[in-house]
């Protein structure tokens, strides 16, 4: 689904494929050749407009979609256009706003029980929020569960996170950061990130390796869940008498 993109770049009839825009703009010879316009929307928008990058021959594989090269008689390499196997189509099969919450939660259910029926031990990162909470809830008991926690002193968040571990029988770890953990690992997230992403949020480096975390069968997060459940994107209302819960309120201006 490219929730962590692909990359490609297809030059002279070369190839080169690859998850780390810089590696694939390297190997390709493209890591001087920049995009100015992306360089800007990166800036501005925090993100750069698919297919492209902020490089100019390199761009970003189709989502949701396989992808193929072929290489004709000559070895010429040649891209062929992607045949998708899952589109956003609208199409509402649901009479109301329970009966869809319903068959979402039976398919998380489902999915998290199978991709964890191998598994024992698993960790998880906890804070105060929704998403971490929903994981937590979704996590089988039968499982060893531990979450851990990023903060750089004693407070609120750990607290809170603390009474959910304790709620849901996990082993809880904080872990505290420098005031400074963002700056002084700042170039060695963009190194892991790559160009294309914001490297502030690879919120593991320089922390993982005072943890058990790789020696875990499995560790969750909630990626997106900040777009996904907290309304990141809807428009904000500072005064309003009622407001009925759920994506059946709309406002003006929004779509459904």
């Amino acid at each position: 689904m490219m929730f962590i993109p692909a990359y490609s770049c297809l030059d002279k009839g070369e190839l080169v494929v690859g998850s780390h825009v810089d590696v694939v703009a390297i190997a390709s010879g493209a890591i001087t050749d920049l995009d100015e316009i992306s360089v800007i929307d990166f800036i501005l928008n925090d993100s750069v407009t698919y297919p492209c990058t902020i490089y100019n021959r390199v761009r970003q594989l189709a989502p949701a979609a396989v992808n193929s090269f072929v290489r004709d008689d000559s070895a010429i390499v040649r891209k062929v256009e992607p045949v998708p196997y899952w589109a956003p189509v609208d199409n509402n099969n649901y009479r109301n706003l329970s009966e869809a919450a319903v068959d979402l939660a039976g398919s998380m259910i489902d999915y998290v029980d199978t991709l964890t029926e191998p598994m024992t031990r698993v960790a998880q990162f906890l804070s105060g929020g929704e998403d971490s909470r929903a994981i937590a809830g979704l996590l089988p008991p039968r499982l060893e569960r531990h979450g851990y926690c990023y903060v750089d002193h004693p407070n609120r968040e750990e607290r809170i996170a603390r009474r959910i571990a304790d709620a849901y029988g996990m082993e809880f770890h904080p872990v505290y950061r420098t005031s400074g953990h963002y700056i002084e690992y700042f170039e060695d997230m963009l190194v892991q990130s790559g160009s294309c992403n914001q490297g502030v949020h690879c919120h593991s480096v320089g922390i993982v390796d005072r943890t058990e975390l790789t020696e875990y069968d499995g560790v969750f997060g909630g990626q997106l869940s900040d777009t996904l459940l907290k309304g990141v994107f809807s428009r904000r209302v500072h005064r309003i008498r009622a407001l009925r819960l759920g994506s059946e309120t709309v406002l003006p201006g929004e779509s459904k």
